[in-house]
């Protein structure tokens, strides 16, 4: 039986399906050789049109790019990561997760430093994904980080976040987000087959 469980191979055959849809190297050196204007074209007509259009109103030139790219990465890892099953979900999850955890450390840090919501929804979170409707909520509903934290009690880092005591500051908060983070992602990493340790590697970058 495989490592990852009898659902890897069907995942693994359905990520290298959707691989093949993605522009190869020379493609991508070409691109880095245009000015801002040329990539945005160049990005959309490579398959990107729907994200680029939907981000088109509040970013322009390498912005918008990152925005519908980060967009189309957000999409695609939530579908792959529903093709999962069993243990192979704990191993994907150890890099999609990374995500959820960045975005608590924006809703901390936005808080801990009065950032305005409209802003963060302009920038770093756009408000066009809905994945991150949720945390801009968490910041616009917070007055301190503590009140941040109790929105957050329910994620699976939250019992992490309520123990750090209450007086501290926004650095203790990041450190025990960091703490879980990679304490469950070394828990699901107990092999020592090849897979495993280039996982652990990857997972402490």
């Amino acid at each position: 039986m495989p490592i990852f469980g009898n659902n890897t191979a069907y995942v693994a055959a359905r990520a290298k399906s959707r691989k093949s849809n993605l522009m190869d190297r020379t493609r991508l050196r070409q691109l880095i050789q245009q000015s801002p204007d040329q990539l945005t074209v160049a990005v959309a007509d490579n398959g990107y049109r729907a994200e680029m259009d939907l981000y088109a109103g509040h970013f322009t030139g390498s912005d918008l790019v990152e925005a519908a790219l980060t967009h189309n990465l957000q999409v695609e890892l939530s579908k792959i990561l529903n093709l999962c099953n069993g243990k192979v979900r704990g191993i994907v999850e150890i890099y999609t997760n990374r995500f959820q955890y960045q975005n608590a450390k924006v809703v901390l840090r936005a808080v801990d430093n009065d950032v305005d919501v409209k802003k963060v929804s302009h920038s770093i979170l756009p408000e066009e994904s809905e994945i991150n409707i949720p945390w801009l909520k968490m910041i616009e509903e917070s007055n301190t980080i503590r009140d941040a934290v109790e929105q957050m009690r329910r994620l699976s880092f939250g019992k992490a976040l309520m123990a750090v005591g209450e007086e501290e500051g926004l650095q203790k908060y990041e450190d025990a987000l960091d703490r879980h983070y990679f304490k469950n992602s070394l828990g699901m990493l107990q092999s020592g087959s090849p897979d495993i340790r280039i996982l652990k590697k990857s997972s402490l970058l």
